[in-house]
C-alpha cells in the first residue's frame, strides 16, 4: 500500500494523519445542533403534546420545571411596557432547531421576552426558535373564538434568516449561452 506525503517546508508529514484530523474536525462540527445552547435539561415535549395536557392539572408535571425548546412562524409581535410578546404558530423543529413549516402545525403559543424587540425584525412570517420555561396559560381570542395559549418566558431566542426561494435548479448541464433568469 502506498503512503502519500505532504511536503511542508523543512519536513515531511503523512497525509493520513492530516486527513484524520480534518475528518474529526468535520465530524465534531457536524454534531453542533443549532443556534440555541441548552445549558440545562430540556423537557422533550412538543407544543402539540403540551396543548393536549394543558387543560388538566398535570401540565406542570409534563415539563417538570425544565426548559422547553419550541419554534414556529411569527403571527404577531406586540411591545408592552417592559416586554415584547410574540404569537407563533408552532411547528416541529429539524436537527438544526429550525421550525419546519411544511409539516403539520402544532397550534399557537406565546413568547414573553424581557425588553424591546423590533416588530420590523420580528415580523409575521419569520421563523423563530426559543428556549424557555412555561410560565402560564393565557386565554385570548383568535378572531372571535376563544383560544388557550401556553406561554413561554424566553431565555434564548433565535430569529432565523429568511430563506430565498429558487425558481430554477441550482445546477444545469449543457453547452451554450444563457440569457435572463
Amino acid at each position: 500500500m502506498f503512503r502519500y506525503l505532504i511536503l511542508l517546508p523543512g519536513r515531511l508529514r503523512p497525509l493520513g494523519s492530516r486527513v484524520a484530523v480534518l475528518g474529526f474536525a468535520l465530524f465534531v462540527s457536524s454534531c453542533a445542533t443549532g443556534p440555541i445552547e441548552l445549558t440545562s435539561p430540556v423537557a422533550k415535549v412538543s407544543v402539540l403534546e403540551f396543548r393536549s395536557q394543558m387543560n388538566t392539572d398535570t401540565w406542570p408535571e409534563l415539563v417538570n420545571d425544565s426548559e422547553v425548546l419550541w419554534g414556529g412562524i411569527i403571527l404577531k409581535t406586540s411591545n408592552q411596557a417592559e416586554q415584547t410578546q410574540i404569537e407563533l404558530m408552532a411547528y416541529p423543529l429539524d436537527g438544526r432547531q429550525r421550525p419546519r413549516p411544511h409539516r403539520d402545525a402544532h397550534g399557537r403559543f406565546l413568547i414573553n421576552h424581557s425588553g424591546y424587540l423590533d416588530p420590523v425584525d420580528f415580523a409575521p412570517g419569520r421563523a423563530v426558535t426559543v428556549s424557555g420555561s412555561v410560565s402560564e396559560i393565557v386565554v385570548g381570542l383568535v378572531g372571535e373564538a376563544e383560544y388557550t395559549y401556553p406561554t413561554l418566558q424566553a431565555k434564548q431566542l433565535h430569529l432565523w434568516n429568511q430563506r430565498t426561494t429558487v425558481s430554477r435548479p441550482a445546477f444545469s448541464f449543457g453547452i451554450g449561452i444563457g440569457i435572463g433568469n
